[in-house]
């Protein structure tokens, strides 16, 4: 949910399209407040026909490119998210079958085969 009056203040920035939302976002995190509320309120339906998957490389693109300029404009909120933020990547066989799913949490990697089975971590020195 969100006020019209910022939204209207805020338009949508049509250079990051198919990620406007994420830009969106990402602009009004230093010109309103947000919150997380604890019950869903919306279900996502994910299918092959959604933009998130036809356009998947352009949102991509669009995302490096949100991402570039949080991290210029707000140095510190993105050292401070970055510390906290879990990253996770996962390998597939035959762009099917979850092989090793790995988990970036804090200095931590963790490797899972299968997604479920550890396979160990390495914990990174911190600068």
């Amino acid at each position: 949910m969100i006020r019209k009056s910022v939204l209207s203040e805020n338009p949508y920035q049509a250079q990051f399209t198919p990620a406007e939302d994420y830009a969106l976002w990402a602009d009004l995190a230093t010109k309103t407040k947000f919150a997380n509320l604890p019950e869903v309120l919306f279900r996502y339906r994910k299918f092959g026909g959604n933009i998130s998957i036809t356009q998947r490389k352009k949102m991509n693109t669009a995302s490096v490119a949100i991402r570039a300029q949080l991290r210029h404009h707000l140095p510190v909120l993105w050292e401070i998210v970055q510390a906290q933020a879990t990253h996770v990547w996962e390998l597939r066989l035959f762009n099917f079958i979850p092989l090793i799913k790995v988990i970036k949490k804090h200095n931590q990697l963790l490797f899972l085969l299968f997604r479920f089975i550890p396979l160990g971590y390495i914990q990174k020195k911190m600068k």
